[in-house]
């Protein structure tokens, strides 16, 4: 007579490696925003602190696999984007 709902399986967040940080900005060669890196990664439901984050995107500059540099904001103020390293 009644029927049980069946629980939906709840989605699973993965922590972020450092080699998925890197492809994840070679993906995007226009270059990403702290807040659009931590969005990217929220939609493939990867999971990760934002000093973690910053320290690995640290970890990646001082490595010279990326770069970053300071552009200015639509709004005003300036904003830090962080690019892939071309190789030149």
């Amino acid at each position: 007579m009644f029927s049980r709902k069946k629980k939906e399986d709840a989605v699973r967040k993965v922590s972020l490696n450092i080699e998925q940080l890197f492809h994840l900005i070679k993906e995007h060669p226009e270059g990403l925003k702290f807040e659009e890196i931590q969005q990217v990664l929220s939609k493939k439901n990867i999971d990760t602190d934002p000093s973690t984050l910053h320290e690995m995107l640290l970890k990646l500059e001082r490595d010279k696999a990326i770069t970053s540099e300071i552009r200015l904001r639509k709004e005003g103020g300036f904003d830090r984007c962080w690019l892939s390293r071309s190789i030149s």
